[in-house]
């Protein structure tokens, strides 16, 4: 990948880390998205790390972000917030680092920031959260009770959604046994 050459010296906030290889470490570059939500926080960084501990690459981000990784299609990603809302979304950055596209679930949900996953095709897929209104009275809760459910979309390279998967279709609240 190329991109411009680093700083010959770091922001005073950027976050420090201990890197111990090993011998079972795989070969190759450690992508780091550091999450960190508390309030104010300026230690937002997408950050590449060589195999060998070497600094490679670093971003400043606005907020938090996670899952940033290369994808079978070459292409790096990254979930983080929309701006300077509270929207979720996946980024799609092209090798000189420069985003080049974003990526949410479809209406009425809500993209959720836990995975995004390009496949070679260019086609791709999203978590998003869905919720229910439940009457859990019965089991010691509350009358109208906001429950989160999961979905899983597929789309294709044209961002036609092709595939949807609810887990309110396949799980109760009854399957829950935990709580």
């Amino acid at each position: 990948s190329t991109h411009a050459p680093l700083p010959l010296v770091l922001p005073q906030n950027f976050p420090i880390y201990q890197f111990f290889p090993t011998e079972s470490m795989a070969e190759g570059d450690i992508f780091i998205s550091n999450n960190n939500s508390y309030p104010n926080n300026d230690r937002n960084y997408l950050i590449i790390i060589s195999g060998g501990g070497k600094l490679k690459y670093f971003k400043k981000l606005r907020r938090s972000a996670n899952d940033f990784k290369v994808n079978e299609n070459g292409l790096l990603s990254y979930i983080s917030v929309i701006n300077n809302s509270n929207d979720i979304a996946a980024f799609i950055m092209d090798s000189t680092f420069t985003t080049i596209d974003s990526f949410q679930v479809t209406d009425p949900y809500v993209t959720d920031g836990h995975e995004f996953l390009v496949l070679e095709n260019g086609s791709y897929f999203l978590l998003g959260k869905t919720y229910r209104y439940l009457d859990l009275s019965q089991h010691e809760g509350y009358e109208s009770a906001r429950i989160q459910g999961c979905i899983i979309q597929e789309f294709n390279s044209e961002n036609e959604l092709i595939f949807e998967w609810n887990s309110f279709d396949y799980f109760n609240y009854e399957d829950v046994t935990h709580i």
